[in-house]
This record gives C-alpha cells, structure tokens and sequence, in this order.
C-alpha cells in the first residue's frame, strides 16, 4: 500500500490524551514515516497532541457529518467516526491506551480484505453474553444473523485497520438506535454493536473481513513473558516474529499500575517527552506522576466517594431491615 492511501487514527478524549502521546511515540519509534489522524472526543485539539509533525485531527467541532458529531463522540463511539470520515483511504485503528511493536502496516492485506481484525478466541455463550451483546435478544431481533458462526471472530475493539466507508453509515444509525432504545442488547458501549455490524456486514457479502492474531491484551499474559517480548522489540531481535499491538483495556496503563504488564506504555509516554525536550531527566518521570495523578488517582478518588456517598446510606438502609426483619420472627 501507498503511503500516501494508509495512516493511524488514534481516538483520545482529554482524560487519556496522555495516554495517546505514548501510543504516538510507539508509533513515531517502529513506524516513524506513517501519517497519523488524532480523533479527538472534543471540540479543540488538546496542547499536548497539537502541532506534532505528520499529524492531523479529527474533533467533535470539525466532523463534517452532523449526525455523527452529535451521536458518535462519546465514550467508546468515537472510534466509529473512523469508518466514515477518515482522512486515508486505508487505515488502522488504535485506541488512546495501546502501544505498536514493530511496523503493524502490512499485516492488512487491502486488496483482498476490507477489514482485518484480531482473532484470538473461541467465545462461550456466556462470554458472548458478557462482552459482547445477549444472545437471546440479539437471536430475537435479528434472526437472520446467526451469530453462534461467528463466536470465533468476535474481537477486542481496540484495534482494527479498515477501508474508508467500508462499514454502511445508515445502518449504523439503525443500530444506534436499537441500541439507545434497547439497553443491555449490545454490551461495552460500541464493542458488541461494532462487532455484530462487521460480522453481520460479512454475512450479507457487503464486506470481506479477515482475522489474525495481533493484539495482546496485556492482563491475559504474564508480566515477566511480556517483559521479555517487549525487550526483544526496542532491540530489534524478534527474528522474524509478526509485529503486535499491546492494549491495557482493564487495567489502565499508568506508572505504578501493577495488576498487568503497563511498562511499553511508561516506556514511550517517556519517549514522548524525549521528542518534545530533546532531553531525558527526573522531570520527565516528575511530568508522567503528575498526569497519573491528574488524570488516574484523583478521578478514581472522585468516582468511589461518589460511590460511598450514594451507595453507603442504602447498604445501612438495607442492613437495619434485615435486623428488623429477624427480631420480628
């Protein structure tokens, strides 16, 4: 593919705009020459991600399309805007909170495929269930889509390269509104919607999807073999190993995060400041804190005092009736 026809979108919003600039610096590391569209959840590009060389932006405020700038930008949907208004003909998509290793570009082959996805997994029922959208309803509201075939295929929504309009724009508003109108049908915001798009898009033969293996979602692994890889990529010793995309969806990726392998993410938010200071230093570790704790601890505080303060007067609530209730037998 030409580079002129292929680039990244990085979707980002203002919380995990830092993590963005980690997954741009991977990308500047492993595939310096390839341009790169950030879309923004948000009317004005933020400072930090603003003026970066080969850059472009897609925000909230320069969407051409009205009905996609007043239902896509949102937590999860943004990355929809991707299909429809992406400034390359080809492209790969990647979440705020991944890292490249290695030059992912020509695992999609575009002349075959119109989009390529990762394909890692035999789901359960109950997994389907709880990732993606329930089976019961969806077998209810579309009994054409046999969505039992596809267990196989479902993915991660992290990352996917795909062409320009390869998706139907009018069906998706279809589905956005049965899924407004239906909660619960398509779990994780857009992830079961988008995956019953694409597969159901395949069934009818208005897209050719392929899947391969190339996103590691990093809580699946051991951190001492991710490690391990990992160093094996910043030394360019992988012998001939396909490149991969690392994901923290769970766990988010900041610097004390111990519950899964975050260190690439660390590694390239560092090699972010190193392109924008010329220089490395303890205040580039003092930057990364102070955005973790902006960004990570201080809304985590916010959200579980929020927790306690509705929640707390109920559970007590609660517990006096169950006492109540045993004294009276």
């Amino acid at each position: 593919m030409s580079a002129t026809n292929f680039g990244i979108i990085i979707a980002c919003h203002a919380r995990d705009a830092h993590y963005a600039a980690g997954c741009y610096a991977s990308i500047r590391h492993f595939m310096p020459g390839t341009p790169i569209c950030f879309l923004y959840d948000g009317d004005d590009p933020p400072k930090k991600l603003a003026n970066l060389p080969n850059t472009s932006f897609i925000t909230r405020r320069s969407c051409q399309n009205e009905a996609l700038r007043k239902r896509s930008f949102r937590p999860g949907f943004t990355k929809m805007v991707a299909f429809f208004e992406s400034p390359f003909e080809t492209f790969l998509y990647l979440d705020a909170d991944t890292t490249v290793c290695g030059d992912v570009s020509h695992l999609a082959d575009f002349e075959k495929f119109d989009i390529v996805v990762d394909k890692r997994y035999n789901y359960t029922d109950e997994d389907i269930q709880r990732w993606y959208f329930s089976p019961a309803r969806i077998a209810a509201a579309f009994p054409e889509f046999d969505w039992s075939k596809h267990r196989t295929d479902y993915f991660c929504t992290g990352t996917f390269f795909s062409k320009r309009n390869a998706l139907s724009l009018e069906r998706y508003f279809e589905l956005l509104d049965v899924h407004e109108s239906n909660p619960g049908l398509f779990q994780f915001w857009e992830m079961g919607l988008l995956n019953f798009m694409i597969f159901e898009a395949a069934d009818k033969g208005q897209s050719c999807v392929n899947g391969i293996p190339y996103q590691i979602i990093t809580c699946d692994h051991s951190a001492a073999a991710l490690q391990q890889d990992f160093n094996r990529w910043l030394n360019d010793i992988k012998n001939g190993e396909p490149p991969v995309v690392y994901h923290y969806p769970l766990n988010k990726p900041h610097m004390r995060q111990h519950r899964s392998y975050s260190a690439p993410m660390t590694h390239f938010r560092k090699h972010f400041f190193i392109m924008q200071t010329g220089r490395l230093g303890w205040n580039n570790n003092a930057a990364l804190n102070l955005e973790d704790i902006r960004f990570h601890y201080v809304p985590e505080m916010k959200r579980k005092a929020f927790i306690n303060l509705i929640y707390e007067p109920y559970k007590k609530v609660g517990l006096r009736r169950v006492i109540k209730k045993i004294k009276s037998k």
